[in-house]
């Protein structure tokens, strides 16, 4: 046997020996088998009807103890879920609908303690839930998606801020009623419009709606 003919035997034999490693399947063919995105929008919305519930509710508890700020600021909340409920029904139309167990809405109970309840609520959608849902949609490229889960983030990030600060102006909010702005397109929430522009949406300041 010569020189060239060893050497392809033992090829060969090293091929024949080795096992056939096949590839994994990538990131991008599992989530084109199983995009997330139509279920999360779908939870979603489930969270933003949840939560219009929740904030009338509280809006409701408040001006009946004479917080009129508070209710303001819970109305202002309201209509924001209810942009985000309206941008969510278009995204999931013609989806089949799920239940979800939760969120849970909380009970209603006196103002202070609900203004407990929206922060907690709202941290835990902007911090738990939405994330993932986040990064799923851009992983999917699913960008318009990506861009209403991160309106809703945003402003439970808003939503957040003004109830803690809430908790410590409650009694000062018996006097009146407190003027705030929700973006009609994104659902950000304002207490003053002092831009140009929405900073989430980039929407123009007169897209934003009034609420007391």
């Amino acid at each position: 046997m010569n020189a060239r003919r060893f050497q392809l035997v033992v090829v060969a034999a090293v091929l024949l020996a080795c096992p056939v490693v096949m590839p994994r399947e990538s990131a991008i063919a599992q989530v084109q088998r199983d995009p997330q995105t139509p279920s999360n929008l779908r939870r979603a919305l489930d969270v933003a009807r949840k939560g219009v519930t929740m904030f009338d509710a509280f809006a409701k508890k408040a001006d009946e103890e004479g917080y009129k700020g508070t209710a303001s600021l819970f109305r202002a909340a309201a209509r924001s879920q209810r942009v985000h409920v309206s941008n969510f029904e278009k995204a999931t139309e013609g989806l089949k609908p799920e239940a979800f167990e939760n969120p849970v809405i909380p009970e209603v109970k006196s103002t202070r303690e609900n203004l407990a309840a929206a922060i907690d609520w709202a941290n835990a959608q902007r911090t738990q839930t939405l994330p993932g849902a986040i990064a799923a949609a851009r992983n999917e490229g699913e960008k318009s998606a990506e861009n209403a889960l991160n309106y809703m983030r945003q402003s439970f990030t808003e939503i957040a801020r003004f109830a803690r600060s809430g908790q410590n102006e409650l009694e000062a909010s018996r006097q009146k009623a407190k003027e705030f702005f929700v973006d009609r397109t994104c659902g950000y929430v304002v207490d003053k419009l002092d831009f140009q522009k929405c900073p989430v949406c980039f929407s123009t300041r007169d897209n934003f709606e009034r609420v007391e």
